[in-house]
């Protein structure tokens, strides 16, 4: 069954998971409009003289809340939300990897994407309920450990400023009142697809509870951007029992 085409707005897709989910979106010939801080950065994949036609960049901050909200209308339909958002902004570790350069860069980015949501329906400029997807990272769950235990040390070493702020972020999305959305915690990231590797899913309702375990140790950048697509952003709708839940993938 052809998948109907959407327009899916993307932040945090020049490197990584939102990359990769981009990536399978372009292929699949849905628009996409992505923000970047520079437009260049996605030279290398997209050169400006090649690059598709359903491929919108615009350059500001995903923190700056203009350029956010002017990247949640369809193009040619300014009545109209985009259909998906993918969110995968992350930042870079600092101090040996014991913390990172922005604490606070997926709390601010989901408080700008919300309000931008938010000011665009109360103005009456646009209508919608679109999908939102955030990728965030085990090891913070409030449910008991979803981590190897092997692995959890290392989490709580290097990972635990970037968790903290990605927990936050996950609480701001679940307090929204936004009808649709699903967070994904992947295992470590690594590079290299392997599409022939099962991707094993938990789920997790974020105020009431695990429904599902799965835990493992790793799962590439590249594959968790093309199980997003195929079971987020590419259906024409999204398994019951992905939505409104964190799930946490992994190989």
């Amino acid at each position: 069954m052809p998948v109907s085409k959407k327009t899916i707005t993307f932040f945090g897709a020049s490197t990584g998971v939102g990359l990769a989910a981009l990536r399978h979106c372009i292929e699949q010939g849905h628009t996409c409009i992505v923000l970047l801080r520079k437009a260049s950065k996605l030279d290398a994949h997209y050169p400006p003289d090649r690059r598709p036609s359903n491929l919108i960049i615009r350059e500001g901050n995903a923190h700056d809340s203009a350029a956010v909200t002017s990247c949640l209308t369809a193009p040619g339909n300014r009545n109209q939300l985009v259909d998906a958002v993918f969110t995968s902004i992350g930042a870079v570790p600092t101090s040996g990897g014991l913390s990172i350069s922005d604490p606070d860069v997926c709390k601010k980015g989901i408080s700008c994407l919300l309000d931008g949501l938010k000011t665009l329906r109360s103005q009456g400029i646009a209508s919608g309920d679109p999908l939102i997807v955030a990728i965030s990272t085990i090891s913070h769950s409030r449910y008991g450990r979803d981590t190897a235990l092997v692995m959890v040390p290392i989490y709580k070493v290097f990972v635990g400023v970037a968790a903290a702020d990605k927990q936050v972020m996950e609480d701001r999305l679940v307090a929204s009142g936004e009808k649709n959305w699903v967070v994904v915690r992947p295992s470590h990231l690594t590079d290299g697809a392997k599409p022939d590797r099962a991707v094993r899913v938990g789920i997790e309702d974020i105020q009431k509870g695990v429904e599902s375990r799965e835990i493992g140790y790793t799962i590439s950048r590249e594959d968790v951007g093309r199980w997003c697509y195929q079971n987020l952003l590419g259906p024409a709708e999204v398994r019951k029992q992905y939505m409104n839940k964190a799930l946490s993938i992994t190989w």
